[in-house]
């Protein structure tokens, strides 16, 4: 663990998945807040969850699709992490999404 700029990684990977996206004539834009600081995180463990992500939304995005990779401060209540302030990664796309069947499957039931 030691302290991770969550831009940085961010970039780099809008940078590793071009080639991909531009075969497939995709739109990928960064959405990162200023002054976000840095995390105390595994940087490799962070790029990677934050890259299988990107990747899943290339696969199950059509052509000409686009996808927001972006990274803003915790702007809600539930947002916070035992009452401190967190910040939030987010992947957008407008992808076909998971079948409803197949959300059942993977999510927990709430009582």
């Amino acid at each position: 663990m030691a302290p991770v700029d969550i831009a940085e990684i961010l970039e780099l990977i809008q940078q590793e998945v071009e080639i991909l996206s531009r075969k497939r004539k995709m739109f990928i834009r960064l959405e990162i807040e200023k002054d976000l600081g840095k995390l105390k995180a595994n940087w490799e463990g962070v790029h990677l969850m934050i890259y299988n992500l990107v990747l899943n939304a290339i696969r199950f995005t059509n052509d000409f699709g686009s996808i927001i990779i972006g990274a803003r401060k915790a702007a809600f209540h539930q947002e916070k992490i035992d009452g401190k302030d967190s910040i939030v990664i987010y992947v957008q796309d407008n992808g076909i999404g998971i079948p409803e069947y197949q959300l059942k499957k993977r999510l927990p039931q709430v009582l």
